[in-house]
């Protein structure tokens, strides 16, 4: 049949046949030149993706469902100290702290998309803090197939970042204290002034002068807590000059012991002679607050305070503990105490203004829970920082760092 039908083409039915061939041809070079296009975007496309996932700075890891380590980036890898054929032996709740498994649980099943914090642990056992945002890539039939998590190391940002926002704290607080200081000055001068007229108009009444002489000596108090407010708010005026440190420690010790009680032991252990430029009444005042901190935190009034002065130089390599700190040679001067010790969570609230726990201050009146803010801003006044580390039940260490000038 076939045959027969082929014998009785004509020659025009025969070009038409060619050219239809030659058209068809023509749309598949076109169809397979878009196709080597695509081919060629596609490829373009994963050589990029491979290069983000490569040389990312942030860590990025794919996990499935079980939440088994499928892959992981150089990134990643590096973050926690593990190769990859180490991390695919682990699920992904063996790397992170037991007290992070319940929220995350909870997150991957509330949603597609999430961006959370939470801590993983290195292969060294040292815990790092890290932000997570993590998508679920789902199959052609719309089921999880596995999820995609981006990391970012945030330790540096959890060591600074309660800094940064305690120093804008401290700036609405001058703000707002400045105000208050200047309003309670005004209070108190007529009263100490009507005082001092009422005592001079009577006589022969001892009872009533002594009555006087106490209320006068309460407002000179609140006169003088004004007096470190606006100390804390502005700049002492006086110039800046040569200070020798062990010389200041010295006066600072002597006053000390004058004032803490006979069971609490102070002690200079190793006083390198060290002058900076700084303010000397201002220095006398950062050593003298930061001393009744530590007699205060000595709860059985039994116990040791020691004092030393260093030197240290911090280069570009030195890790500095404070992010204040700059390149160069600073002074530290180290209080320890053997008192009740400090959370670390209240590290940078000890700082706060008016922030107090002491129940047990031996001296006179109640601490106003401004001594510790008070002595920050006068080390960073003079171009330095303080830092505080502590244990409880085993003391504190508060370390003053002064920028030794030539």
């Amino acid at each position: 049949m076939f045959e027969e039908e082929m014998m009785v083409v004509r020659p025009k039915d025969t070009i038409h046949l060619i050219n239809k061939l030659k058209i068809n041809v023509l749309h598949l070079e076109v169809q397979n030149q878009e196709l080597k296009q695509r081919i060629e975007i596609v490829k373009k496309s994963e050589e990029k993706y491979r290069n983000l996932f490569k040389y990312s700075k942030d860590g990025i890891i794919f996990v499935n469902m079980k939440g088994e380590i499928i892959e992981s980036n150089k990134a990643f890898q590096d973050l926690l100290c593990y190769t990859i054929e180490e991390l695919k032996n682990f699920n992904i709740d063996q790397l992170t702290p037991e007290k992070w498994h319940n929220m995350e649980n909870e997150i991957i099943k509330k949603g597609d998309y999430y961006e959370y914090e939470k801590e993983y642990v290195k292969k060294n056992g040292e815990v790092l803090p890290v932000s997570i945002k993590m998508t679920k890539v789902k199959d052609e039939q719309g089921e999880p197939s596995y999820i995609a998590c981006i990391v970012r190391d945030i330790s540096m940002y959890k060591k600074y970042g309660a800094q940064i926002s305690h120093k804008e704290n401290i700036e609405f607080i001058k703000i707002l204290a400045g105000g208050i200081a200047h309003n309670f000055n005004n209070i108190l001068s007529p009263i100490i002034g009507g005082i001092d007229l009422a005592k001079q108009h009577i006589q022969n009444d001892d009872f009533t002068l002594n009555l006087l002489d106490h209320a006068l000596i309460a407002a000179n108090r609140a006169k003088n807590l004004v007096k470190i407010i606006m100390n804390f708010v502005l700049k002492d005026k006086k110039e800046n000059s040569a200070v020798d440190l062990s010389l200041l420690l010295e006066e600072y010790t002597e006053f000390l012991r004058s004032v803490l009680p006979k069971s609490i032991t102070l002690k200079n252990s190793k006083m390198k002679k060290i002058k900076i430029n700084g303010n000397e009444n201002n220095l006398k005042q950062l050593f003298i607050n930061i001393g009744l901190n530590a007699a205060n935190s000595i709860k059985s009034y039994s116990g040791i305070i020691e004092v030393e002065i260093d030197e240290v130089d911090f280069s570009e390599s030195f890790p500095k503990p404070h992010f204040c700190l700059k390149n160069g040679k600073y002074a530290v001067l180290t209080f320890k105490d053997t008192g009740n010790g400090i959370e670390k969570d209240k590290y940078s609230t000890i700082f706060t203004p008016f922030f107090t726990t002491n129940n047990n201050v031996f001296y006179e009146g109640k601490g106003a829970g401004l001594g510790l803010t008070i002595a920050e801003k006068i080390a960073k006044d003079h171009g330095g920082a303080i830092t505080v580390d502590s244990a409880v039940g085993k003391g504190s260490r508060f370390s003053v760092f002064l920028p030794i000038q030539s």
